[in-house]
C-alpha cells in the first residue's frame, strides 16, 4: 500500500510531441515533471511507498496520472523522460471514459474520475489541503505521512476538498511542497 500520496490540481498539462522533442516544454508541463522527480526519485532509487497524482480538468471531470513509486518501470528523473511518459499518459487518456482506468506497461496509470469519488477512496485516511492559511511549521510537526497531500495550483479544487482536509502550510511552489513534506518524512525514519 502506498503510504504517502501527493494530489497535485495543475489545471492544465499541455505536453506536446514537438515540445518533448526540443525539450521546450511549457512551464505547466515543467511543474508535473518536477513533482514527479522531487516526490519519487532519491538518490540511486525510487521511493516505492509514494505516488504522485497529477490532476487536470473540471472538479467533475477530472483526468488524473498517476506515478506510483511502486511498480513504476523505464521511467528516468530527468524531465524529457517525464514528460515523454506523461504524452503518453494524455494520448492514452484521450481513449478513456468517464469513469475508465488504464495502467500503461511503464506501471503509470490513468483515469477520467471526480473530486468526490476521490473523496470516497480517501475514506478512512488522512488528507491535508495546502493552504497559505497554516503555519509553516505545520509539516514538521505531523507524526504521521501515511496520508494524501493535496496541492491545488489553480485552486479549483480547493472548494470540494475544504471540509474533508485538514490545513497544512503551502509552500510556493508543488514541488518545494513535496520535497518539505519529504524531508519531514525522512526524518521520522
Amino acid at each position: 500500500m502506498t503510504a504517502r500520496e501527493f494530489l497535485i490540481g495543475l489545471g492544465a498539462i499541455p505536453v506536446t510531441e514537438n515540445a518533448v522533442k526540443r525539450g521546450n516544454n511549457p512551464r505547466a508541463v515543467v511543474t508535473a515533471c518536477r513533482c514527479v522527480n522531487v516526490a519519487l526519485f532519491v538518490s540511486g532509487g525510487l521511493r516505492r511507498d509514494v505516488a504522485v497524482h497529477l490532476v487536470q480538468g473540471s472538479p467533475d471531470q477530472i483526468s488524473i496520472i498517476t506515478f506510483p513509486g511502486e511498480g513504476l518501470r523505464r521511467v528516468s528523473p530527468d524531465e524529457r523522460s517525464i514528460s515523454f511518459f506523461l504524452l503518453k499518459a494524455q494520448r492514452a487518456m484521450q481513449k478513456l471514459e468517464q469513469g475508465g482506468t488504464v495502467v500503461l506497461p511503464s506501471g503509470i496509470s490513468v483515469r477520467k474520475s471526480s473530486i468526490p469519488e476521490l473523496i470516497d477512496e480517501w475514506s478512512g485516511r488522512q488528507v491535508y489541503l495546502a493552504t497559505r492559511r497554516a503555519e509553516p511549521e505545520s509539516i514538521h510537526t505531523l507524526n504521521r505521512f501515511d496520508c494524501v497531500f493535496v496541492y491545488d495550483a489553480t485552486s479549483q479544487y480547493t472548494p470540494h476538498l475544504t471540509g474533508v482536509s485538514r490545513p497544512i502550510y503551502s509552500f510556493s511552489s508543488p514541488e518545494r511542497f513535496i520535497m518539505e513534506v519529504n524531508v519531514a518524512a525522512d526524518r521520522m525514519l
